[in-house]
């Protein structure tokens, strides 16, 4: 090859083998950000010695947004984009349309650091209010039975579960909702999810 790319490096296993083996022009982008938790100092602590090391091995270095300089990361912010002529012009809001409910939607993986469960919560506050809105959550991962035992258990109204949606669904599932929720809590550099949602008018 005459130019290996390789997403968030510090991952164990193949990014680091291909950055330690490869001859090759060696790029990296950067996406994930250690949590603000107790542990999260001493993470971007040790992030901050292992990356000093990656990048003396890298021809360059991609940022997936400005937050990763925080990780005293310097590199080209480059953040992550999508085909536009993939999504309409203008989707009309379902609640543009006479008696329908305003629809919320979550597509990620299910996972703690997503805020799935954040999201729930704040959607079960909004039905106690009276609010007319429904809740879809596209995606899967280990948060999915969680979070359908607290539906069940407390008797959420109106939330669905998609499961994983393919690639060529996307336009679709975006068109489907008024309002794109990413209630990530950590760990997210850019998603783009975020790109595409907006791309959807969202």
């Amino acid at each position: 090859f005459d130019v290996v790319h390789v997403h968030t490096p510090l991952s164990p296993l193949l990014p680091l083998q291909a950055l330690a083996r490869s001859d090759a022009a060696k790029v990296a982008t950067f996406h994930a950000v250690p949590p603000n938790t107790l542990t999260g100092p001493l993470q971007r602590l040790l992030n901050s010695v292992l990356n000093r090391r990656i990048i003396r091995k890298l021809d360059g270095v991609i940022l997936a947004s400005p937050v990763q300089k925080t990780l005293r990361l310097t590199g080209t912010v480059l953040p992550p984009c999508t085909n536009l002529r993939h999504f309409p012009d203008r989707i009309p809001l379902s609640a543009e349309r006479d008696g329908c409910p305003i629809r919320i939607l979550f597509l990620g993986r299910l996972e703690k650091r997503k805020g799935a469960a954040v999201l729930l919560h704040a959607y079960a506050q909004l039905r106690r209010q009276g609010l007319p809105v429904q809740l879809l959550f596209a995606g899967d991962g280990p948060e999915r039975g969680r979070l359908h035992r607290t539906v069940a258990r407390y008797a959420v109204p109106d939330v669905a579960f998609l499961g994983q949606v393919d690639h060529g669904r996307l336009t679709d599932i975006y068109a489907d909702c008024d309002i794109f929720c990413a209630p990530s809590l950590y760990a997210e550099g850019f998603g783009i999810v975020l790109v595409e949602a907006m791309a959807s008018g969202k």
